[in-house]
């Protein structure tokens, strides 16, 4: 699980542009090249976990929630999409401060 917590801290070093991987006066070329590999490894399953979720989610909708309630069937994906940001927006997380 350490390496699982050091991957993720080199992918948030990346993406907040902290400088930590200077040696003296150079730029320690190995550290940048694995903490750029690690981000591509979280990006690529980032976005195989979404593709999954959303063909897992037009399949569901398909074979369960239209027999179950008078909807149309889902065509494409993206409709699944919107209708994620419209649930977000109706009953997501904004909480009054």
């Amino acid at each position: 699980m350490n390496g699982m917590s050091n991957l993720i801290a080199n992918v948030a070093c990346i993406v907040v542009g902290k400088k930590d991987s200077f040696v003296g006066n150079n730029v320690n070329e190995k550290n940048k090249e694995k903490q750029m590999a690690d981000f591509l490894i979280i990006l690529a399953i980032f976005l195989i976990t979404l593709a999954l979720i959303l063909l897992l989610s037009k399949w569901l909708w398909n074979s369960c929630v239209v027999q179950l309630v008078p909807v149309k069937k889902c065509e494409n994906v993206w409709h699944l999409v919107g209708m994620s940001v419209l649930a977000g927006l109706l009953f997501g997380g904004a909480s009054p401060k």
